[in-house]
């Protein structure tokens, strides 16, 4: 799928000196596909794909609210897509600690992603 990458460029402070910075602004999709590579049963970091993506085109950061807004689209998504047996679920619960105040806001809820992480544990063992 096409992504058109948009960066923008705002002032932020660096030891009380005002700087230009490039932020990128993620889309949904290139948030999902960061997730998608996160391996079952294993933890992603938000922040690490975040910087991720930053080097990947070229921007000093990731736009972090941008990206939480994203994660609370595709956490529905998948929500209701695990919820009707679809596999191709974007797996959201893989960058959420469940004992963090945002995993509450997401749909599912904290017992969700619990449940999902759990599952994928036990997979890999099995």
């Amino acid at each position: 799928m096409s992504q058109k990458v948009q960066i923008t460029e705002r002032m932020h402070s660096v030891n009380g000196v005002m700087e230009p910075q490039r932020v990128l602004i993620p889309t949904v999709d290139m948030l999902g596909d960061k997730i998608r590579q996160v391996p079952v049963g294993q933890m992603g970091d938000l922040g690490e794909i975040r910087a991720e993506l930053a080097r990947e085109h070229g921007a000093d950061i990731t736009c972090p609210v941008t990206t939480q807004r994203h994660l609370k689209v595709i956490a529905v998504i998948a929500h209701s897509a695990v919820t009707m047996g679809d596999p191709q679920a974007i797996p959201f619960w893989r960058v959420v600690d469940p004992n963090k105040p945002n995993a509450d806001r997401l749909a599912g809820g904290r017992g969700f992603v619990v449940a999902q992480q759990t599952k994928e544990r036990r997979a890999i063992q099995a």
